[in-house]
């Protein structure tokens, strides 16, 4: 019997130190690649914090086997690295297929939940599952070394400057909070002119929606979902109450407005990584033009500290001419 099998087939009484590290980076890895709940309510930093002290921990008590070089490896260790980056590849083609599945079945579920705002410029990798996807490609090999290592054969606790890269925790929470604070922001605009999804007597109608993201996502995100309607007189916001109606038609052309074609709120998943709060406001002016504001405000920590605010403005004239949307 070869030195990996034995060490694959040695048991235990109890849990090793390190297989319980596995299990807890497994189940982190879970919270980060699930599409459920939709939001993290602003713990997604922490989650993030956990995997890379939980990698640093493995890496330890694996002696980093899975990045050593060949050339400073016993014929047993080698065998167990690239034993571990064979199963590790199986392990990763199963991960993705995971997150494919994860992925779309959140998507439906997105879809019934939130309706019409769940079809938003921000469809696409959000970024729990863009943290999810490159931990699976770095820690993979290293989670197989660990789950096979003895339990007796788990490294003594030796000078504390093998912890040093423990160090990379602070670093990436610091790093994050810079990237929060000085990061431009990232504007994706879709629109959908004419919208032949909706028609309304006397008027025209187009969509347009509009997503403004801190640091790619990792601080949070805004976002204004609006059906815009125009018929010559006024310009118009169709499905949301609070902002103004046009005196041009009846009231009874709004009796029945559909939630969600015009929307001031954030999706679950921009609260992923901080707290997210928005306002808008509309008005029609004398010329018929409609003007929507939006204020957004963006705290990836409690008492706001590192706030940013974001702001967005719609003009619509009575036309149908875009005079600005940014």
């Amino acid at each position: 019997m070869s030195a990996p099998q034995r060490v694959a087939n040695a048991t235990t009484t109890k849990p090793s130190t390190i297989r319980v590290c596995v299990f807890l980076l497994a189940l982190c890895w879970l919270v980060a690649a699930a599409q459920l709940p939709y939001s993290l309510q602003g713990t997604g930093i922490l989650i993030v914090l956990a995997l890379v002290a939980l990698d640093v921990v493995l890496g330890v008590m694996t002696g980093w086997l899975a990045f050593q070089p060949t050339s400073q490896l016993d014929e047993r260790q080698a065998a167990l690295r690239d034993r571990a980056y064979r199963i590790g590849f199986r392990l990763v083609g199963a991960g993705v297929l995971l997150l494919f599945a994860l992925y779309v079945i959140g998507s439906i579920l997105s879809a019934i939940v939130l309706g019409p705002q769940s079809q938003s410029p921000s469809d696409g990798f959000n970024p729990r599952t863009v943290v999810a996807i490159l931990e699976l490609l770095a820690i993979a090999p290293t989670v197989v070394i660990a789950w096979l290592l003895r339990s007796d054969s788990e490294p003594a606790n030796g000078p504390a400057t093998r912890w040093i890269p423990l160090m990379a925790v602070p670093i990436v929470a610091l790093a994050w909070i810079v990237a929060v604070l000085v990061a431009p922001v990232e504007t994706t605009v879709l629109t959908t002119v004419p919208d032949n999804s909706f028609t309304m007597s006397a008027a025209k109608c187009g969509h347009f929606g509009v997503v403004k993201r801190v640091a790619s996502g990792f601080g949070g995100a805004i976002r204004l979902e609006a059906e815009v309607c125009w018929n010559g007189q006024q310009a118009f916001t169709y499905g949301d109450p609070s902002l103004p109606r046009p005196s041009s038609l009846p009231a009874e052309e709004f009796a029945m407005a559909f939630p969600g074609l015009t929307s001031c709120a954030p999706l679950p998943t921009d609260s992923d990584f901080g707290n997210v709060v928005e306002h808008c406001t509309g008005q029609i002016d004398a010329d018929g033009t409609l003007h929507v504001g939006l204020r957004g405000r963006v705290s990836p920590l409690p008492g706001d500290f590192g706030a940013r605010d974001v702001q967005l403005r719609l003009i619509v004239t009575r036309d149908g001419k875009v005079v600005a949307f940014d």
